[in-house]
């Protein structure tokens, strides 16, 4: 007994979605581990959440830091605000500066502003209108995690907090 519908064009399509679709998110996989050593050295202006220019990369410099590239709008961004908010109470203590950026994109400043106000986010938020930290960073998808060393070097970058890395670098710091 045989299926004729197996070997019919349209289950060949629906084989090679579902393998595109996998091979996609595999690809993605590397991006998400740790990284090789790499530095962004130019100016990245960015604001506070009351219009201030910053300067990221002073701000950064001499301090492991957490970035975390995110928006009001994004779904996944809002469920992981308590994990960033639990690495900064268990990290901040220990040296780790914790910086979240609002990627600008359909977010304007007084939504984030009103956001932070409301869930009473315990680190810092800076607004990227430009996007230059975006575009410095490879930033694709938010939410996304850049894990800094003193000097500047991205250790690692992923979509989620990576509590284990943190670690080794607060203990190569101190």
């Amino acid at each position: 007994m045989s299926c004729k519908s197996c070997s019919s064009p349209s289950s060949s399509w629906g084989f090679l979605l579902v393998f595109g679709l996998l091979l996609l998110t595999l690809t993605q996989i590397p991006w998400s581990s740790k990284t090789s050593a790499e530095t962004v050295t130019t100016p990245l202006k960015v604001q506070s959440l009351d219009g201030k220019s910053v300067d990221l990369n002073r701000l950064v410099a001499g301090k492991p830091t957490l970035l975390i590239f995110w928006a009001t709008w994004c779904p996944t961004c809002r469920a992981e605000v308590p994990d960033f908010a639990g690495a900064y109470h268990r990290y901040a203590p220990k040296g780790l500066q914790v910086l979240a950026v609002d990627v600008g994109y359909n977010d304007p400043i007084p939504e984030v502003r009103q956001f932070v106000k409301a869930r009473a986010l315990p680190y810092t938020v800076l607004y990227d209108a430009n996007q230059e930290a975006v575009k410095a960073f490879g930033v694709q998808g938010t939410p996304t995690i850049v894990l800094l060393d003193p000097s500047g070097n991205v250790v690692t970058r992923g979509y989620s907090v990576d509590e284990e890395a943190i670690q080794a670098l607060l203990s190569r710091a101190s």
